[in-house]
C-alpha cells in the first residue's frame, strides 16, 4: 500500500492541541514504510511546525524525514510543468506548488487496438 501524505497530516500529528492529532499520528504510525511525500511538502511542513511548535518539534519532524521511513519523491521537470499548468488553471482557488505537486496525474486512456 502507498499512502500519500501532505503537510496537514504531519502538522496535526506533531501538534497535540490539533483536533486531528490522534488520527494523524496513528495514520503515520500504522503506515511507516508506506508513506510517500512529494519533496515540496518537506520544507513547507518544517516551516509550519517550527513556526507553530518551535525548533524542537521541527527537529523531530526532520528526524522522521531522515529515518528512511518516508519515501520522498522529487519532482521531475515535467511534474513542475504540470504544477505550473494547475496553478494557472486554478489561480482563483489559490492552489500553490505544494498542493499542485500532490495532484495525481490523469491516467492515459488505453490506445485502441490497431486494425489488422
Amino acid at each position: 500500500m502507498v499512502v500519500l501524505v501532505d503537510t496537514g497530516v504531519f502538522v496535526s500529528a506533531a501538534d497535540t492541541d490539533e483536533t486531528r492529532h490522534a488520527a494523524c499520528a496513528q495514520l503515520l504510525r500504522a503506515h511507516r514504510g508506506e508513506l510517500v511525500v512529494a519533496a515540496p511538502v518537506v520544507p513547507e511542513t518544517g516551516w509550519l511546525i517550527e513556526s507553530r511548535l518551535g525548533p524542537a518539534a521541527e527537529v523531530r519532524f526532520l528526524r522522521l524525514v531522515t529515518s528512511g521511513e518516508l519515501h520522498i519523491v522529487d519532482l521531475t521537470l515535467s511534474a513542475y510543468q504540470r504544477c505550473i499548468d494547475l496553478i494557472e488553471a486554478y489561480a482563483d482557488m489559490g492552489l500553490g506548488l505544494v498542493d499542485a505537486s500532490l495532484s495525481p496525474r490523469p491516467k492515459r486512456a488505453a490506445s485502441p487496438p490497431s486494425p489488422h
